[in-house]
């Protein structure tokens, strides 16, 4: 899913606005990401996550409590093949 962090109005325009283009996402080749990024990147060590919520998600208490961090831990919990189904 993604969102470029617009609040929600009616109409043709604002629905065409909220459409990601190749400015916010798009899928590249290595050739590119070189080009784009230089030898700059490096790999990290260990879990990581990119939580990238806009003003829009963020501010909303349910999101932010109820979907991101328990989605989080529910993610991250799921790595350790230990934990049984019933937790």
């Amino acid at each position: 899913m993604y969102s470029k962090g617009l609040f929600i109005e009616n109409g043709k325009e604002a629905v065409a606005s909220r459409l990601p283009t190749d400015e916010d996402i798009r899928v590249i080749s290595t050739k590119e990401a070189k080009v784009l990024f230089g030898t700059g990147a490096h790999l990290l060590d260990g879990v990581n996550y990119f939580i990238n919520d806009p003003y829009q998600f963020v501010t909303h208490y349910y999101h932010w409590s109820a979907e991101l961090w328990f989605g989080l831990w529910h993610t991250y919990a799921s790595l350790d093949l230990k934990i049984p189904d019933d937790g």
